[in-house]
């Protein structure tokens, strides 16, 4: 794009960025998610609206239909990545694996109690490997809080590339 379209759009790109990086750092606060929502959405009008003028403003260019498409993409992929964090296991699911483990100790009781201790390593692992399964998939259903985390390397890295594709074209050549 030419100037000032660049310009303003660079920036407002960055602040997305910047502002999506936030997202991340949010966990799972609900005010802070919120205020982020409200923050995403007001800065998506804002770079639609620049957007609308600079396609306006050369409505032959031949890198419009990239940049709109490109741009509802950058938007359909953090609308995607809420979705994602608002999904979680159905309650039918947790409350199912929930019986699953009790039936689970109440067999490796009953084997026990019944004479069985000749297996209690077997029933014991059987027992660690249900609860650890349990574990596993409740700590799943948290991307952002469990210990199975969703890295934000690639969203940093490209964050920065961005940055700094922006601060060479800022910077006057010799």
């Amino acid at each position: 794009l030419d100037a000032p379209y660049r310009d303003r759009l660079g920036g407002l790109v960055l602040a997305y960025g910047d502002l999506r990086q936030g997202f991340f750092a949010a966990g799972e606060d609900p005010a802070r998610l919120a205020q982020s929502d409200r923050q995403t959405d007001a800065l998506q009008a804002r770079i639609w609206t620049e957007l609308t003028a600079a396609v306006r403003a050369a409505p032959t260019a031949t890198i419009n239909p990239a940049l709109l498409e490109t741009t509802n993409e950058l938007f359909d992929l953090a609308a995607s990545r809420r979705a994602a964090l608002d999904a979680r296991v159905p309650p039918a699911i947790l409350r199912a694996l929930t019986l699953y483990a009790f039936v689970a100790a109440a067999m490796l009781g009953y084997s026990l109690a019944s004479g069985g201790r000749r297996h209690g390593v077997a029933s014991t692992a059987l027992f660690v490997l249900v609860a650890l399964a349990v574990t596993l998939i409740l700590d799943l259903d948290r991307p952002r809080a469990g210990s199975v985390t969703v890295s934000q390397a690639p969203f940093t890295r490209t964050l920065d590339g961005i940055r700094g594709l922006e601060a060479a074209r800022l910077t006057p050549a010799r």
